[in-house]
């Protein structure tokens, strides 16, 4: 049975439907406001909408498209390190990752061994409402394998059952982005722009109808305005 739909407010990519998908499940230590570990699976630190993907960042009815594309690894697994420093008016942050990168099993198991590692800064001012600018960067290797079942019969041995995971495709890839956003009592203004180059292993690279895949780079941009007329606060 398929489950796989076309979702239309995703610009008919893909979606599969049924079953449960965990965002995020991990253990916070903060030591320090300058330095706190995040272990487990979380979403991964670019730009805006990755990590506040509701209101009032969602201004619009669909989300925007290079958000669908996953230029950057939505989620990963591994540990993430942060601080941040706060001033009168301005507030340094980093974050800084290591992870299993992507896969079809990167949730739970890294098959090629090779850690995805990221990173991002940014830097908010509230002189005049709040201004935030930010970058980020990710560089990884992505693995596909296909388990499979063999029958080994060494000489004066019974016959063993073994598993085998032959690779099926495997890249390597970098992206980086950068972002604004602007608050100002009812105006919100956002964007990002996102870059995500993809250099195959000639061993691994997939091919179609008699034609291999090439090498690629891929950019994309979203810029979004809108108003709050009603504020949420009650008077008392």
């Amino acid at each position: 049975y398929d489950a796989t739909a076309l979702d239309y407010a995703d610009d008919n990519r893909p979606l599969s439907w049924g079953g449960v998908q965990i965002q995020r499940v991990q253990i916070d230590f903060t030591p320090h406001p300058l330095l706190n570990f995040r272990f487990g699976q979380w979403l991964t630190p670019v730009g805006i909408w990755n990590v506040d993907h509701g209101s009032p960042t969602v201004i619009g009815v669909f989300r925007p498209y290079i958000i669908g594309q996953g230029l950057f690894p939505e989620r990963q697994t591994g540990i993430q390190v942060s601080g941040e420093w706060t001033g009168e008016t301005n507030q340094l942050g980093y974050f800084a990752t290591v992870s299993n990168g992507r896969g079809p099993s990167d949730a739970y198991a890294d098959l090629d061994g090779n850690k995805g590692v990221g990173g991002r800064l940014y830097w908010n001012n509230t002189a005049l409402g709040s201004l935030t600018l930010g970058a980020s960067a990710y560089k990884g290797t992505y693995t596909s394998s296909n388990r499979q079942y063999l029958v080994q019969r060494p000489p004066g041995v019974a016959p063993q059952l073994v598993t085998d995971n032959p690779i099926t495709q495997q890249y390597r890839e970098q992206s980086i982005a950068a972002d604004a956003r602007w608050e100002y009592k009812g105006l919100l203004v956002q964007g990002e722009i996102m870059q995500h180059e993809v250099a195959f292993n000639d061993d691994f690279r997939p091919a179609q109808n008699g034609l291999t895949f090439a090498d690629y780079r891929e950019r994309g941009y979203y810029a979004l305005a809108g108003y709050r007329t009603r504020s949420d606060e009650h008077p008392s």
